[in-house]
Formats: C-alpha cells, sequence, structure tokens
C-alpha cells in the first residue's frame, strides 16, 4: 500500500480529498489544550475557608482607588456620591491609596487607610471629621473592585463589582450568559488564599451544586468557563468539509478538461 505522500507524488488526485481528511485527523489527534493549573479545593477546611473569603468585606489595598462622601460637605469630598457629579473612574473623581497605604484626605492630610475593611475606614473617618462636623454622614467606596470572566462566555474580560456582595450566577449573567460551547459542570473559580491560588469548580447543571452557583466572588477572581470537548471537532470538521469540497471541486474540473 502507497503512503499518502507518495499518493501525492504520483498525482492520483482523486485520493487529495481522502488525504486531506487524514491530515485533519491526525491533526485533531495531536491536538492538546493547555491549561493553567491551579490547586483544586478538595477538602471539607479547604472549602471552607473559601467560603468564608467569600463573605469576608474588602480590605483597601495600596493602588485602590476610592471616592469619599461626606454629606453635606462637598468641599470636603471627592467624588461624592451625594453630589450631582458622581464618583467614577472615567472622570478621575478618586483619591489613590499610595504604595505605603496613604491617602491624601480633604484637610486630614496624608491618612492611612490599607489593612482598614471600608466599614472600619467610614468609622475612623467619622470620629477624626467629627472634629469638625457634628455627626458627619460619611461614604467610602473602593473604585477598582474587579474580577476576571474567561472563557466560554458571549462577553468575557472585566467586570466591575460595584456591590459588597456579587453572586457567581449573576457575574456569568453580566458576562452575556454562557456560550454554546460552554461546559457548565466544571465551572472554576480561582482565587488567591494564603498567598496560592486556589480553584474551586462547580457544576451549573447538578441540582445538588445550586446552592454553589449563589457562591460569592471577590475582587481578584477568575472565573474560568471551559469548553466542551466536542468544540476541537467542531471547529476543525467545518475547516475539512470546506477544504475538502474546495479540492473536490479542482478534481472535478480537472476531469471535465481531460
Amino acid at each position: 500500500m502507497k503512503s499518502l505522500l507518495q499518493y501525492l507524488k504520483c498525482g492520483l488526485w482523486y485520493n487529495l480529498p481522502l488525504a486531506m481528511v487524514f491530515i485533519a485527523m491526525a491533526g485533531l489527534h495531536s491536538c492538546k489544550t493547555q491549561n493553567v493549573k491551579y490547586i483544586p479545593v478538595k477538602t471539607f477546611q479547604d472549602s471552607l475557608t473559601f467560603f468564608r473569603a467569600s463573605h469576608s468585606e474588602h480590605v483597601i489595598k495600596p493602588d485602590d482607588k476610592i471616592n469619599l462622601s461626606i454629606h453635606g460637605h462637598e468641599d470636603l469630598s471627592v467624588g461624592s456620591i451625594y453630589g450631582i457629579y458622581n464618583a467614577n473612574e472615567v472622570y478621575g473623581r478618586w483619591l489613590l491609596v499610595d504604595p505605603e497605604g496613604m491617602v491624601a484626605l480633604p484637610r486630614l492630610g496624608q491618612t492611612s487607610l490599607a489593612g482598614y475593611t471600608v466599614s472600619e475606614a467610614e468609622d475612623s473617618l467619622r470620629v477624626w471629621y467629627g472634629k469638625w462636623i457634628v455627626n458627619p454622614v460619611v461614604r467610602l467606596r473602593v473604585l477598582n473592585k474587579q474580577i476576571s470572566v474567561l472563557g466560554e462566555v458571549k462577553n468575557p474580560g472585566i467586570l466591575n463589582l460595584e456591590k459588597e456582595t456579587n453572586k457567581l450566577s449573576e457575574c456569568i449573567a453580566r458576562s452575556g450568559d454562557f456560550d454554546f460551547y460552554a461546559d457548565k459542570r466544571k465551572i472554576q473559580v480561582v482565587r488567591m488564599i494564603n498567598d496560592t491560588l486556589k480553584s474551586f469548580t462547580v457544576d451549573f447543571t447538578s441540582e445538588e451544586q445550586s446552592r454553589f452557583t449563589g457562591l460569592s466572588v471577590k475582587p481578584g477572581d477568575i472565573v474560568y468557563v471551559p469548553s466542551r470537548k466536542g468544540k476541537v471537532w467542531d471547529k476543525r470538521s467545518g475547516s475539512i468539509l470546506t477544504v475538502t469540497g474546495v479540492i473536490t471541486t479542482i478534481v472535478v474540473i480537472t476531469q471535465l478538461f481531460k
């Protein structure tokens, strides 16, 4: 039996479409998807730690962008939610926490806020501004709380978390919902816990795991929706049919001219 290379050399064009199928099949067989590996959450203790982190409040850290709202005192506010010009990153009405964890606050000057939760920072600000204001109404917001949603969703990318509690199912919906090839059984939430990346897998098709779809994501999390195994074959089979169709047309035209 002649090899595929010999067929090509001999110019036996009627065998070429079949040859192209063999080439494509070989490419499919050798194709391997490479995924970044994380440490999966398997033990009960790891799961408990993961869920506790889900419900913990955001801790202010260097490079955070914050705004400060003091009701009735626009001169002491930066991007006040009480003013007519609301705060956001686009218009630059925010304060940056520097590498030392300090923030330049109106009247207070350089103030250390890194390490505080938002509620703790608000409590401290009420005390500090209480030297000049009677019962100040203070609101502090972190503007750059974000997660990454990757893989088989219709609009993958960065999501801003405006609320304190943000459910996994809500974030999937905000990303346009699952794409056609999404493997809903293996949704991964990747989170940094104790300087280690941990991955928690959620099955959206399981009734037993339905409570996990309400898992709260945290700033810095990565939500990864993997592809079903059939995606590679479906994508490549379309290419195989296209190439084979073109070659078959060439063969037919060649035979007609003969």
